[in-house]
């Protein structure tokens, strides 16, 4: 199981950071993380060996109690994409990061096998201003709800959430009714995301 925050591996600068280098010869999925998480505006990507995380070195900021936050000026749309639950297969969760960093967004990518108290951590401790959990193992209507109520616990209730994977449409609709921001089936076009997200999150 993935850890719940980001842990430090030694590195080559001697600060515990690895490496382009080194991130690069971690593996597959590390090399696509980095291909859009490096060079973004804020903060550097550190890993473990297995996720990889963005460590912003960046003021916090609160949400206003409106529906969805609004954001310092001139800071990117924030996005948590996460694989919450047992599902392995996480190819479409990155397309869908890759591309939302190409439409300028911060995307922070969690990594396989998240528990919902590790998701709302993340969302929490990045300040993000929407998740994305991508499902694929049938187990929205159970993994979704713990996220929503864990979002509300921790007063983060104003975070959009957008869920992707096979979802009947029934299912679909009692997520709305939760308070889920939009619901994504597979082959659904990314700049149909891109544009929701550019026209919910508050500037």
């Amino acid at each position: 199981t993935a850890a719940s925050g980001p842990s430090r591996s030694p590195g080559g600068d001697g600060t515990g950071t690895t490496s382009a280098s080194a991130r690069m010869r971690e593996g597959s999925d590390v090399r696509l993380l980095v291909t859009f998480m490096d060079g973004a505006p804020f903060g550097r990507v550190i890993s473990d060996g297995f996720n990889t995380w963005r460590a912003l070195f960046v003021p916090r900021y609160r949400c206003p109690p409106d529906r969805y936050p609004a954001r310092p000026m001139g800071r990117p749309i924030r996005v948590v994409i996460a694989k919450p639950g047992l599902d392995g297969h996480d190819r479409g969760a990155k397309i869908v990061a890759r591309s939302l960093r190409d439409a300028g967004m911060e995307v922070i990518y969690t990594g396989l096998h998240q528990t919902p108290e590790q998701v709302v951590a993340t969302v929490v401790q990045e300040d993000a201003d929407a998740v994305g959990l991508s499902i694929l193992s049938g187990a929205h209507m159970t993994l979704v709800p713990r996220v929503m109520e864990l979002l509300k616990e921790e007063g983060a209730d104003d975070v959009l959430v957008m869920v992707g994977g096979t979802i009947p449409t029934d299912d679909a609709e009692e997520l709305r009714a939760m308070g889920v921001a939009a619901v994504y089936t597979p082959g659904a076009p990314v700049e149909e995301m891109v544009t929701f997200l550019e026209g919910s999150v508050a500037a």
